[in-house]
């Protein structure tokens, strides 16, 4: 039976997609629950296409009677939900919950019994989140720091930091941290894929890691850098507030700069410091997977200054185009960057 209690009216779709009483009537209705339902739609006509995506999502997730026992359906929807609600404190945007319970549908009961069969056979305590292309994601990690994962981007890290002696972090891609400090003194670690190795206790700070660089832009607080790929032996670096240092083919560059204008991406938004065409090609390749081909007349190295919004690949293209004053056609799914 419903909770009376229940404010239904202000549900999302995976809300009701997570509500007891709401499944039980997609899947098994009664006389009840039919009775309950016809009567919400009618009175809440403006949520009935709400109600009626998060019927037909849990109608494709149906498995046929013959596939499983009922008991066996509960099973692994306990264990998917289990996994779900498991109070990681990761927590998913609106935008990310959709595509898991969308990609879910899609996959029907072949993506239902092999979560349930991984679910139930994985005991790692590592997770994984990641981000798509033009996706930033802000959640929050086990200790109750604040992470904004940047599109394109990836990070593991174990969920039993009480455990260990040391809060570790793998990235790949760009991330901003808001660091707590604990009382123990327990140190976070942040690794790069080019061997740099972040350690703070608490503090705010950006790391960029692709294509065998690494950047650090520290916010506030104090970082110390562990660095093994570089040409001078294993070295410690120590960062203040507004330091930047990159790392690179080995070689290392550290100078002072404005944190805000390199962590403005996890407002959306991109400000130009005389920055060049070229970063901004960059970024329209990492943060939204754009394929841009560009006349080699075109100089790389012009820099503009200002600000522009990282909404949509198409928006942020045509507004370079203006910054820069060039030509940018786009051609099926290239971009040219013309004179």
């Amino acid at each position: 039976m419903a909770n009376p209690a229940t404010n239904y009216f202000e549900f999302t779709v995976e809300q009701f997609l997570d509500d007891p009483f709401f499944r039980e009537w997609v899947l098994r209705p009664d006389f009840e629950s039919d009775q309950f339902w016809t009567h919400w739609i009618s009175s809440n006509p403006d949520k009935a296409a709400t109600l009626d995506e998060a019927k037909n999502l849990l109608l494709e997730l149906r498995i046929p009677e013959y596939a499983l026992s009922q008991e066996e359906i509960e099973g692994v929807w306990g264990k998917i939900q289990h996994q779900i609600k498991r109070e990681k404190k990761v927590v998913l945007s609106h935008s990310s919950k959709m595509v898991f319970w969308k990609q879910l549908a899609a996959a029907g009961v072949a993506a239902m019994l092999a979560l349930g069969v991984w679910w139930a056979w994985n005991q790692s305590d590592q997770i994984e989140v990641n981000t798509a292309f033009g996706e930033t994601l802000p959640f929050t990690l086990p200790d109750g720091s604040k992470v904004v994962l940047n599109a394109n981007s990836q990070i593991r890290f174990s969920e039993n930091w009480d455990e260990n002696d040391r809060r570790e972090i793998w990235l790949e891609g760009e991330a901003f941290f808001d660091v707590v400090h604990l009382q123990s003194h327990q140190p976070f670690l942040v690794y790069t894929a080019n061997g740099v190795e972040i350690e703070v206790l608490g503090t705010s700070f950006s790391v960029y890691g692709r294509n065998k660089k690494s950047q650090i832009v520290l916010e506030e607080g104090n970082v110390s850098l562990s660095l093994s790929n570089t040409l001078q032996p294993r070295e410690k670096i120590l960062m203040k507030p507004g330091d930047l240092v990159a790392i690179q083919e080995g070689k290392v560059e550290k100078k002072k700069v404005n944190a805000d204008n390199y962590n403005s991406w996890t407002q959306n938004l991109l400000i130009l410091d005389e920055t060049s065409l070229n970063e901004i090609i960059r970024v329209g390749r990492e943060n939204f997977g754009l394929e841009i081909e560009v006349d080699p007349r075109i100089s790389l190295d012009q820099t503009a200054s200002g600000s522009m919004p990282l909404e949509n690949p198409d928006q942020f293209m045509s507004l370079t185009a203006k910054i820069f004053n060039i030509s940018i056609t786009k051609i099926e799914s290239k971009y040219l960057i013309t004179f």
